[in-house]
């Protein structure tokens, strides 16, 4: 009976606890480099103006850091197809993705310790040269760690019991990650940005190895690679119109698109609602998250069940609803007496940690779904990590319009600080309709692959 039931346990779950640790500390490492440039750069660059510090050191102007930033985002977009296409198309002894992992990591976190390093000590043109160009080397060397890893999601988990189990390691990783990079508050506030970018680029590195070594993949590397010498730019874009003629991978890629401007315009802004709307310090930002993770990380234990009780549709749905309903709280907070502000805060940060779980643990189930279609329909081995780039070129240019969302919301306010915090707070409401919008897309147009639903192709 008990072999039986390890049997079936193993269909179901087709890796390794070891593996499942593995994909945990590759999300680590990418939650240790990415969530605290997200969190840090703008603020590094151009602080917000303090009037008690007489001597701030603004390393270059507002203008120039969040172009700088758009800037890089935007030419690192066009990274995501192309590395999984590449990494599609990879054959080695090691596999299609784990090569990539492991030696793409390298640069990665060399170049995102040295974006903490700008060379002059003051605000100057060469400070966002030297930024951009760093940043740039940082997000296409992130990009040919991270298309890789999502790729392996439904090729390690297999079955669909085993994608979304698998993909928990991974949302677990990311929570867990998460915490940590928020702790980056203490470590600036205790020994600077430059400090903490060695010690979490160096804890990303090591991640990413450990990942890189331990995950086996089950794709045969003997699989013929399709016709063509792989560097044609017109075969290249024959993948991709292959792929967004599956309109669920259209209405998949315009939800998150839309999405990802609200998000991660909130997590460009966090560190300024906690200066200018709460009136804390950098070190707080931590102790605001922290209920909002454990929440989060809580949930995330229970997404196989939710997935398998009510599907992946309705619960992925809850995931960008839940966030547009968390971030208007967020700027209804901004307006409360002062005396309830830092509780409501405290309210509304906690309750996001429910649909960030489903963000954390679906979107590349999802893919695995729709990359199981379109072997189906082309007859062609699955090309998870050519969806994984495609749909990271979507969300990409969603992270650059997020930076000009910013400037468009706060432009017409002049420089932010604690005497003029409308801008801050208004980000809530903006991003809020943006995650409805996202939600309805998702809701009316994106087939229920649980009930047995095919999108088809035009």
């Amino acid at each position: 009976m008990s072999e039986t039931i390890q049997k079936t346990t193993r269909e179901k779950f087709p890796f390794t606890r070891l593996e499942g640790m593995a994909y945990f500390c590759s999300a680590l490492g990418i939650q240790f480099v990415t969530a605290t440039y997200f969190m840090w750069s703008q603020v590094f660059y151009h602080a917000p103006k303090d009037e008690n510090i007489t001597n701030q050191v603004f390393y270059t102007t507002f203008i120039l850091a969040s172009s700088m930033l758009l800037l890089a985002r935007v030419t690192d977009a066009v990274s995501d197809p192309l590395v999984g296409y590449w990494s599609d198309r990879t054959r080695s002894r090691l596999g299609r993705r784990r090569p990539w992992i492991i030696y793409a990591s390298i640069p990665a976190c060399i170049s995102f310790i040295l974006f903490w390093f700008p060379p002059i000590a003051h605000s100057s043109t060469w400070n966002f040269v030297f930024g951009l160009a760093v940043s740039i080397i940082f997000w296409w060397a992130i990009t040919m760690v991270l298309i890789p890893l999502l790729a392996l999601t439904p090729e390690v988990g297999v079955t669909k019991e085993g994608r979304v189990e698998f993909a928990k390691y991974w949302g677990i990783g990311l929570a867990v990650g998460f915490v940590i990079a928020n702790l980056s508050g203490f470590v600036v506030h205790a020994v600077g940005a430059k400090a903490m970018g060695v010690i979490y680029g160096a804890a990303a590195f090591a991640c990413f190895q450990f990942a890189g070594w331990n995950i086996k993949e089950r794709f045969d590397i003997n699989t013929p690679v399709e016709k063509g010498d792989g560097s044609s730019v017109a075969q290249i874009m024959s993948q991709f119109r292959e792929a967004f003629k599956l309109h669920s991978f259209r209405v998949l890629t315009i939800a998150e698109t839309i999405f990802s401007m609200a998000i991660f315009l909130i997590n460009i802004v966090i560190v300024e609602y906690t200066l200018i709307v709460l009136g804390k310090d950098e070190g707080f930002v931590p102790l605001l998250l922290f209920p909002f993770i454990l929440v989060c990380l809580g949930a995330s234990f229970f997404i196989p069940q939710l997935a398998e009780k009510y599907g992946k549709k309705k619960l992925y749905a809850f995931g960008l609803g839940g966030f547009g309903v968390v971030f208007f709280g967020l700027g209804l907070v901004g307006i409360l007496p002062d005396n309830i502000q830092l509780i409501a805060a405290f309210g509304i940060v906690t309750i996001a940690g429910l649909p960030q779980a489903v963000k954390f643990v679906l979107p590349y189930v999802l893919i695995g779904d729709i990359a199981d279609e379109d072997s189906e329909v082309h007859r062609v081995p699955k090309r998870e990590a050519v969806f994984a780039g495609a749909l990271g070129f979507a969300m990409k240019m969603g992270m650059a319009l997020s930076y000009i969302i910013r400037y468009a919301v706060y432009a017409p306010f002049g420089e932010f600080s604690k005497s003029n915090a409308t801008p801050v707070i208004l980000i809530g409401p903006v991003t809020g309709v943006i995650c409805f919008v996202a939600c309805y897309v998702f809701v009316k147009y994106y087939p229920d692959y649980d009930k047995g639903e095919k999108s088809g192709i035009s």
